[in-house]
């Protein structure tokens, strides 16, 4: 999914223009087309904005390792199991930090007169 605040959108019809070999925008519209299946199998993410769609140079690079994953025979991320990932890595993350709260030495009280 395209995080509109941390990724780079780019207008699907300029997106064309940046895809190695230029592909036409009705070719990209057909990759982003989940009803259509994608290029072989995997969609391009979009996200419609108004009434113009667009994709982020982050989507792109996502779709273009899929795919050359998808051709190789390797398994395919998805977004959900890229969200559990991230997740796991945040949780990992914030136990690591608990952990050396609970194992960090206590200092020692001043001693009353």
């Amino acid at each position: 999914m395209i995080d509109i605040h941390g990724e780079q959108l780019v207008l699907l019809k300029d997106a064309a223009k940046i895809v190695p070999g230029r592909p036409h925008l009705a070719t990209l519209y057909r990759w982003a087309d989940e009803k259509a299946g994608g290029f072989r199998g995997v969609v391009l993410e979009t996200v419609p904005i108004g009434s113009k769609r667009f994709t982020s140079k982050e989507a792109l690079q996502r779709f273009a390792e899929a795919v050359k994953r998808k051709t190789s025979g390797q398994a395919i991320p998805t977004p959900s199991t890229r969200a559990s990932r991230d997740k796991r890595r945040d949780v990992a993350a914030a136990q690591q930090v608990v952990r050396s709260a609970l194992h960090r030495p206590r200092r020692k009280a001043a001693a009353t007169k």
